[in-house]
């Protein structure tokens, strides 16, 4: 499964004073069209409860819990496994964008994207004999 890594450095301690804002686009036709799936979320929540994407950020400094302080982050191997995503989910192949804001005014304090492809494969298991 492909991965990424992300590092950062912040000059401020950060909690629920962020807001982390899940957009998602469908790939129809050859271009991402704004999809009707978005998830909205105060840091520590999606950190501390959110069972799809809080693990994934679960290392380093964000193993504890919120209030967060200044200062470098890493994050490696960044993957989502397949069986954490609701089989209910609408898209095959979309574009995730992640704003994340202040939560008081709203103010962008950084925002990314990421093309994704969901495949599911089956695995058979020989039986022991």
């Amino acid at each position: 499964m492909p991965s990424a890594t992300l590092h950062f450095f912040s000059t401020y301690s950060f909690d629920d004073n962020v807001s982390v804002h899940f957009s998602f686009y469908k790939f129809v036709n050859n271009r991402y069209t704004r999809g009707f799936v978005e998830l909205h979320y105060t840091l520590c929540d999606i950190v501390d409860r959110n069972r799809i994407f809080g693990h994934v950020f679960k290392q380093g400094k964000l193993s504890g819990s919120c209030p967060y302080t200044a200062g470098d982050y890493h994050f490696y191997n960044l993957t989502l496994p397949i069986k954490r995503i609701p089989k209910s989910f609408p898209y095959t192949k979309a574009r995730l964008h992640i704003n994340t804001t202040a939560t008081a005014n709203k103010e962008l304090i950084f925002h990314l994207y990421v093309d994704l492809e969901i495949k599911e494969a089956d695995v058979k298991m020989k039986d022991k004999q």
